[in-house]
């Protein structure tokens, strides 16, 4: 998420964060031009968004369309400047948390969720779907097999690997940042995922590094 605000302009990414504890976690971007309507912290607000990227996902593909090209790569290269559409990247952190709290909710965000995996990712939206449980209920079968890419830290079992990484691996990490990632399209020479190591910031260093990106950006 540092990276993003950090490397694209607010006119070239637009952010959206769903959040069920308020933004704690993501306090240092609150105040970023890249995101789109603050911190989405309750369930209809998530809702709406999510709608409203459904929405928006219809209306980019009828002008990918329109424009006879395959994807916003080569639309924004084809139309003038003033045409051409921002990347959108959603986060939405914690949702088990919220499925469990309400069936509707899992099945609405199962249904959304669903829609914009299969087909978003051409028309240059993304989505990170985050949650600190690996178990069946915290990520639906519909849900993960439509997820493209898996990064996975150390979980504790062998079977929490194969739900969130579809094998296991991910439950002999190290810890401390190690991670597991099962990229579409793109094998590792020997094994079948990628290891890597997240450095480490603290939350004093993450929110200085927020708060320079963001200065640079609105100044």
């Amino acid at each position: 998420m540092l990276q993003l605000i950090a490397f694209n302009s607010p006119e070239d990414l637009k952010l959206y964060v769903i959040d069920p504890k308020l933004g704690a976690d993501f306090f240092w971007i609150s105040e970023a031009p890249h995101l789109v309507g603050g911190i989405t912290a309750t369930q209809e607000d998530a809702e709406v968004v999510l709608d409203d990227l459904v929405t928006e996902m219809e209306r980019r593909y009828a002008l990918i369309s329109a424009a006879r090209t395959p994807n916003i790569a080569e639309y924004n290269k084809k139309v003038s400047s003033s045409e051409r559409l921002a990347r959108i990247v959603v986060f939405h952190d914690e949702m088990a948390d919220w499925m469990v709290d309400s069936e509707d909710y899992r099945k609405m965000i199962q249904a959304k969720m669903t829609r914009i995996a299969s087909k978003a990712r051409a028309c240059g939206m993304n989505i990170f779907l985050i949650t600190q449980r690996a178990s069946q209920d915290a990520i639906p079968v519909g849900i993960r097999d439509n997820l493209n890419n898996r990064l996975c830290l150390k979980v504790a079992s062998k079977a929490g690997s194969e739900i969130a990484l579809k094998e296991s691996g991910a439950e002999k990490l190290l810890g401390r940042g190690h991670l597991a990632a099962s990229l579409s399209g793109d094998r590792p020479p020997t094994g079948s995922y990628f290891t890597a190591q997240v450095p480490f910031a603290t939350t004093g260093q993450l929110e200085a590094l927020g708060r320079a990106a963001i200065a640079t950006w609105k100044g």
